[in-house]
Formats: C-alpha cells, sequence, structure tokens
C-alpha cells in the first residue's frame, strides 16, 4: 500500500497490527544516469537483460531499462505531451539562488496543474507552502490546498516535507518519516533529480525564475502510474524580506 512501505511509516499502524523487524538482509539501492554514453563498458555487460549474481549472504543485480522506457522516464519524453502555462525557464532565464533554505523561508502561494496521462484526465491544486524552522536546524516544508479533477468534487490535498540545509547552500529534501527524497541545488538557478521508489520512478526539475518565483515539474512513471505536474510558487505576503 502506498504510504506504508516506510519503517517508520505512520500510515501502516492503521491497516496492520504487524510490526516491521529487521529479517538480516540489507539491501542498497542505486542507479546511473545516462549509462551508455558515460559508463559503455558497464551498459555492455548488463545488456537489456536482467543479470544476477549469487553468493553466501550476498547478490549483485543488474538492470538497463529498454529505450523506450528510458525515453519514457526522462523529463523530455518524445510523448507528444504538454502541460498548460508557459515554456520552461532555461539559461540566461534562471535566477541564481546562493543559499536555497534563505531562498525558500516563508510563505508562498502555489498554483499546480496535473495530467494522469492513463487515465486520459487532468487536475490542478491551488494553496500555499510554508517553509519554516522545525528544529534540529531542519526546515518543513508544508503545502495545503483544494485539489480537483476533471469532472470531481474539490477536495482539501497536503503534504509535508523536511529540508535538511547544507553549509554550501544546498539541502537534502526529506520525507517526514527520515527517507531522502532528492538532494537541491539552485546556485545556477536549475536543478534535476530523479527518485526511484518500488517499481515507479519519479524525475523532476526546479527553476527559478526571480527572487518572488520558482517551478517544479515532475514526470512519474511505472507499471500503474505516468503522471505529469507542473507548480508555480509565488512569494505569499506573509514571506520575509
Amino acid at each position: 500500500m502506498a504510504g506504508a512501505d516506510g519503517a517508520w511509516s505512520r500510515v501502516r499502524p492503521a491497516v496492520s497490527p504487524v510490526a516491521p523487524h529487521y529479517t538480516g538482509v540489507t539491501s542498497i539501492e542505486t542507479s546511473l544516469d545516462d549509462v551508455d554514453t558515460r559508463h559503455p563498458d558497464l551498459a555492455r555487460l548488463i545488456g537489456d537483460g536482467s543479470p544476477a549474481v549469487y553468493g553466501v549472504n550476498r547478490s549483485l543485480v543488474a538492470q538497463v531499462p529498454g529505450p523506450a522506457r528510458r525515453d519514457n522516464q526522462g523529463m523530455e519524453s518524445p510523448v507528444p505531451v504538454t502541460l498548460p502555462g508557459p515554456e520552461w525557464p532555461e539559461g540566461p532565464d534562471l535566477y541564481p539562488v546562493s543559499d536555497v533554505v534563505d531562498y525558500l523561508t516563508g510563505e508562498w502561494t502555489v498554483e499546480r496543474t496535473l495530467v494522469d496521462l492513463g487515465a486520459g484526465r487532468s487536475g490542478s491544486f491551488r494553496g500555499t507552502a510554508v517553509f519554516g524552522a522545525a528544529g534540529d536546524g531542519r526546515v518543513s516544508h508544508t503545502e495545503e490546498g483544494e485539489l480537483r479533477w476533471d469532472g470531481g468534487a474539490p477536495g482539501r490535498a497536503g503534504r509535508t516535507l523536511v529540508l535538511l540545509p547544507g553549509a554550501d547552500g544546498t539541502c537534502e529534501v526529506m520525507f517526514t518519516d527520515g527517507r531522502f527524497f532528492h538532494d537541491l541545488d539552485l546556485r545556477t538557478g536549475g536543478w534535476a533529480v530523479r527518485h526511484p521508489c518500488a517499481a515507479d520512478r519519479y524525475e523532476g526539475a526546479f527553476a527559478v525564475v526571480s527572487r518572488d518565483e520558482w517551478q517544479v515539474r515532475w514526470r512519474t512513471t511505472g507499471p500503474a502510474k505516468d503522471h505529469l505536474q507542473r507548480t508555480v510558487y509565488r512569494r505569499g505576503p506573509a514571506a520575509g524580506a
């Protein structure tokens, strides 16, 4: 069940009384971007299959997605899909941010456009995002607002993430249960991230337009998912000077 997969999930107790325990098996997952170009020897070794090597108390499993799947997972997908809004800011249109947490701290309005390509429907989210101190040097990112899908009734929605500031002006973005989501470095004004989640893959891009506006877009693909979203954040009246 989505939301109940983390060791410290707040959802699991609501659906099962079973407490997680360590079985003695530790798994480490990593990904290599643009493997055909940057790691050609490894790409040839793995091929298009899923080779696995098993030893005593250890194993190694590798996979390179096929060309079509790689295309569909990228933010620059050849699939002819578009999101409403202006052209995505790049290069000279970007606004460099020397300290991402200092820049984000405060209140922002949120305008999000969502497209479910699999279901053939679109939706929107309108609300606010607040970045504020959460103790122990952490910063919370809390969003609240109204979610509406085409043909459906509006409903309340929200989420909370945690930012861990770095000394170099970057930060790590975490889920509230302590799991790592992605890093964030806006010193050039733009940033791209990838986050594997079980069988799903999240690819995001960040762009700072000005002191008072930044944007995010996500492409989510998986066995049962094919979603697009684009969010525009504009500094609210309660944000710091």
